[in-house]
Parts: structure tokens; sequence; C-alpha cells
């Protein structure tokens, strides 16, 4: 039976690429975004892809989005939740509380909002799967810098893949939190390109430079480690955060034959006796 996958910020750039694969792959695809997709092959609904225009900031508005995608396409079986705006750059003084809020609007509660959306239809689908994508250098010894909304908006996610673990796993599922650690054509970092390197930073607007520049593949590792994770082997990876650069199925595999410690992969990765579990 064809299996059905939504994904949230799939207008263009790596939404858009997970989106295309997986239509390629064999699944029914139901795109969400703000405006409409860069590829003109989703301007028209067909039985194995849908478009609809939905902001994942709204809670009401995705409770809609869920019903139109269920009725076009069926339950969903995977959420890719990956809408998620840069915020304002620059240093923390710079910024205001309204681009703040909005960042977290977007990134965070626009997750939490989509979840509960189609959480009838993951429950009823059993064995559903939910990538949440992350980045900006979580847990990594190179965050962005000069992002001080997103960076954090996206640690947050990782902490919220962990805590709604248990849910999950109630329910026959699994939730994980994916870093693509890809580098590929996009618009994402546009806003860092109008603004001066005594704003932006030198190490983002190199990182906007790059993505201007990146090759068509750089996102391979990325959706080899999505296609492995909605697979059979994705449900004892509930909880995790991983990396589409470091965390290969191979290499996945090898760890999981040794068996998960209960920090691995994991946020909390402090040593000692503070977070001992004795």
């Amino acid at each position: 039976m064809t299996s059905r996958a939504i994904i949230t910020g799939a207008s263009r750039g790596l939404g858009l690429l997970t989106a295309q694969h997986l239509r390629k792959s064999g699944w029914r695809v139901g795109i969400i975004a703000r405006t409409s997709p860069a590829d003109t092959e989703w301007s028209e609904h067909s039985i194995d892809s849908f478009f609809t225009a939905g902001d994942v900031a709204d809670a009401q508005d995705m409770i809609r989005c869920a019903d139109m995608t269920n009725e076009s396409l069926g339950n969903a079986r995977l959420l890719v939740c990956n809408a998620a705006v840069l915020g304002p750059v620059g240093q923390l003084h710079e910024t205001n509380a309204i681009e703040f809020q909005h960042t977290f609007a977007v990134n965070v509660l626009g997750v939490i909002n989509t979840i509960k959306a189609y959480w009838t239809q993951l429950l009823d689908v059993g064995d559903a799967r939910v990538i949440v994508v992350s980045g900006g250098g979580v847990g990594g010894p190179r965050p962005m810098l000069r992002a001080p909304a997103y960076a954090p908006s996206k640690s947050a996610l990782a902490s919220l893949v962990e805590v709604l673990a248990p849910e999950f796993a109630d329910i026959g599922a699994a939730i994980t939190a994916v870093a693509p650690g890809a580098v590929l054509p996009t618009d994402f970092l546009s806003s860092v390109t109008d603004a001066t390197v005594e704003t932006a930073g030198a190490q983002l607007v190199a990182e906007a430079a790059m993505q201007r520049s990146a090759p068509s593949n750089g996102a391979d590792g990325y959706l080899r480690l999505l296609d492995y994770l909605a697979g059979p082997q994705g449900k004892y990876l509930n909880g995790a955060t991983l990396s589409g650069k470091w965390n290969t199925p191979e290499q996945l595999d090898a760890v999981l034959q040794r068996g998960l410690s209960p920090s691995m992969y994991r946020l909390r990765r402090i040593d000692g006796d503070l977070y001992d579990e004795r």
C-alpha cells in the first residue's frame, strides 16, 4: 500500500527537494507552504501529490491543512516538519522582541501545531514517523552566530523531540530530529546577503555564499538518512537528534547492533556527577 508523506515549508529549498525525493520513491506527497512551489509540477493536484497554502504558526490553519491533505491523499504516515525562518540577523542588542517571537512562532510552535493537527492521522496509521528538521549547529562545536533567534529555536526542537518521544512510543510511532548537514542551493539566507558584514558577521556571510554555489547533490546524505528513518529501523531512534552528514545508515546499523546508551544522540551529554543517573 502506498504511504503518504506531508512536508511543511516545501515550496523551495530543502523542503521541495524532500518532497521531490519522496514522490520519486513512491510516496504520495503533500506540500504545505505559505507560497506556491517553485516546481511547476506541483501546481496541479494529482493522485500522488497535493499542495495547499498554509501557515504553520497558525494552529487552526494547520488543522484545515490536515483535513485537506487527508481528503486528497489519505492519512499521513510521515511528517517532515521543515518550515522555518532565519529570523533577525545581527547581535542580540540589535534585534527586537517581535522578531524573536515570529521566529519561535514559526520554528517551534509551527512544529507543535503540525504534530497536533496530524496526531489523529498518525495514531490511525500506526508505525508513523515524524522528522523534525533541526540545524543551526545544534550539538556541534560551531553554532550559527549572528542568528540569535534561529539557533536557539532549533535547539528547542531537539529538546521537544526528546520530550515527545515517549508519547510517540505509546502509539507505536517515532519522532526524530535531523540536522541535514547539507549545503544546497537555496535562498534561505537571502537576508544575510542584504546585510553588511558588520551586522551579519563573517561566518554567516560565508554560509550564505556557500549556499549560493552549492552542488546539486549536497543533500544526498540527508535524503539517505530520511529514507532510513522512514523504514523499520527508524522506530529504534525515537527521540534522537541525528546528522545527515555524520550519521549514515551503515553507521546507525552498527550502533543499533551494539545498543544505544541512554544519552547517545541526545542533547543531555553532560558528563560527571551532575548528571550521573545513580
